[in-house]
């Protein structure tokens, strides 16, 4: 869409510079056959010609530099070559016209209004007709007669189009003020606007008219703030008292339009998208936001859906800030965002402040900062990543912490090297933490190998001697005789176990140290899932073949099952023993107390 913004007088204007009929090389507006006919009602103050009139008398007594009525949508018809098809707004125009006209008669004024003969209904003939002898040339006689003189003299005028019209005028003629009528003429005619989208005619006007009706869709207020920033750049002048060529206006505004979609394509970019506005459907929408928030704006509760519009085009209004100032905004607020994302320290550093549970930043918080110097941001940020990640790791215990160990977990592979960390891919999932050494083991083979026992002896150790496993109020030692089978099982190089030793097993396997930190990772909820209860070396296959079959896996999750942490730990990649967690810990103590932020 080509957004213009034009006044009520510029709307219906056949000037090639100023007019929105000039412009498209039109005479007239043309009402198709499907639209539905003239059905604004004026009888009670909530009718729509009501509502219309109110708003304008409202806005003439506070006196807006500029007021802005909603936007009308018109294509070229292709058939009409002279014409512009409405699509959207016919409504409103006509109602303008039926205004234009009453004022006129009550001012006097000798010459025809500029609305006079613009709106052509060629396929309702009798509105056409009823247009053309009462309101172009003679309105007093609809306000001077009842509607049943007028049937009574002019039967073929029963409809329900020219019976709303009739009425519109009569309520109109009725609402003007009774003071300072030119005034009000002036003013509704040069600082009322429309917004006129001119659609290019890919489908029917018909089909467009069905989407614009029928499914509601409607301009945005970005597109509108579009709208608003283009026209009114164009007109603003640098130099004073210098009257800008038409064809320099159309110039800027063609480059204008192409520096706001090189803008919007950025904004869309999914990966983009993802870290700075969090999936939103509409990213330009939130940059504008941004400005907004940038000068203290504060979003009302009960938002309209135009409301950030309202306020740009408010601050425009009262000169608090001009068109090319916002769009320059734009333009910079893009670039400095963008330069963030390419920097790998502050991507990083922003990307984790965004996701870190209970981090209270995102995008908006970070407007405050677009100002700072590079050195100075980077070490803003720091302190306020530092604050989210815990130094006393041997107190972290899984159930109790859990947010704090995501923390941790999450910033050993953002933080980890100095490369990017796929926020966008990490984005993608929902994640969890996950044992590395199951918590609770109930999907353990009862066929175990050689690595499966050595496994499970260093992480029991001597607990298989400890009577706190079985119940020795049993007068046969039923529970003792299981125990001692168990421990007898586990000192042969494979074995298999019966469902009473599995049992036995997974209780014995179950302890606090499984909760430590040293035995956490990142995973997907899906891959935790995948992984069940599985012991070590059914996982580390497991994340393998995922990672071979490209899904994401963190780096610290990648390394930990890889066992390329640290060389304290069991060169066995087919167990994770207690030896494991220890070392594990150890290294994660040293990296987040020496190397973590090294060089940030």
């Amino acid at each position: 869409m080509s957004d213009l913004i034009f006044s009520i007088s510029q709307t219906f204007s056949q000037d090639v510079r100023e007019g929105a009929l000039g412009k498209y090389e039109a005479t007239k507006f043309f009402i198709a056959p499907y639209q539905r006919g003239y059905k604004w009602s004026s009888e009670t103050p909530n009718s729509p010609v009501q509502l219309l009139m109110s708003d304008l008398i409202d806005a003439f007594s506070s006196k807006p530099k500029e007021y802005y009525l909603q936007f009308i949508t018109v294509a070229k018809d292709e058939k009409r070559k002279d014409m512009l098809e409405v699509i959207d707004g016919q409504q409103r125009l006509t109602t303008i016209t039926l205004l234009f006209s009453v004022m006129n008669y009550k001012l006097k004024c000798n010459d025809k209004p500029f609305t006079d003969s613009k709106l052509s209904y060629e396929v309702r003939k009798r509105v056409s007709e009823f247009l053309e002898n009462y309101i172009y040339k003679d309105v007093r006689k609809i306000i001077e007669i009842s509607w049943d003189d007028l049937i009574a003299d002019q039967p073929q005028y029963d409809e329900q189009d020219i019976y709303y019209l009739f009425y519109a005028t009569k309520k109109i003629n009725e609402m003007l003020p009774k003071e300072n009528l030119q005034e009000f003429y002036d003013y509704v005619a040069n600082k009322v606007m429309l917004i006129v989208n001119k659609v290019e005619k890919t489908i029917t006007c018909e089909r467009i008219f069905s989407n614009l009706n029928t499914n509601k869709v409607e301009l945005t207020s970005a597109e509108l703030i579009k709208g608003l920033l283009l026209t009114k750049s164009a007109r603003e002048n640098d130099v004073p008292n210098r009257a800008t060529p038409y064809r320099e206006i159309l110039e800027q505004r063609t480059s204008m339009g192409r520096q706001w979609d090189e803008i919007d394509n950025w904004a869309n970019n999914p990966k983009i998208q993802s870290f700075y506005f969090n999936q939103v459907k509409d990213p330009i929408h939130e940059l504008l936001l941004l400005i907004a928030l940038k000068d203290e704006f504060k979003p009302p509760k009960n938002k309209d859906k135009y409301y950030l519009f309202n306020y740009f085009q408010s601050k425009i209004k009262k000169g608090e800030q001009t068109a090319k100032g916002y769009f320059f905004e734009l333009k910079q607020l893009k670039c400095i965002l963008n330069d963030w994302f390419i920097d790998p320290k502050i991507y990083n550093l922003l990307g984790f402040l965004i996701i870190a549970k209970g981090s209270k930043d995102n995008t908006t918080s970070f407007i405050d900062k677009i100002k700072l110097q590079k050195e100075i941001l980077i070490k803003t940020l720091v302190e306020k990543v530092k604050g989210l990640i815990p130094t006393e790791i041997e107190k972290l215990s899984y159930g109790d912490n859990n947010d704090e160990i995501y923390n941790l977990l999450l910033a050993l592979s953002v933080f980890g090297n100095k490369e990017r960390f796929d926020f966008y891919s990490f984005k993608k999932n929902e994640w969890s933490l996950e044992h590395i050494f199951p918590q609770n083991p109930k999907k353990i083979s009862s066929k175990l190998e050689q690595s499966d026992i050595i496994l499970i002896n260093s992480i029991i150790g001597e607990r298989i001697n400890d009577n706190s496993f079985i119940d020795l109020t049993d007068k046969t030692h039923k529970e003792l005789k299981l125990r001692d089978k168990l421990a007898r099982k586990l000192k042969q190089e494979t074995c298999i176990l019966n469902e009473d030793e599995l049992n036995l097993l997974c209780n014995m396997l179950q302890s606090k140290s499984l909760n430590r930190i040293g035995n956490m990772a990142l995973l997907t909820k899906s891959d935790n899932s995948s992984n069940g209860n599985g012991m070590f070396d059914a996982k580390r296959i497991n994340i393998v073949q995922r990672v071979s079959s490209g899904r994401f896996v963190p780096k610290h999750t990648y390394d930990v099952f890889s066992k390329l942490i640290s060389k304290k730990m069991n060169p066995n990649l087919t167990i994770w023993s207690e030896q494991d967690i220890i070392s594990h810990e150890e290294w994660i103590q040293v990296t987040i107390n020496n190397q973590l932020f090294k060089g940030e």
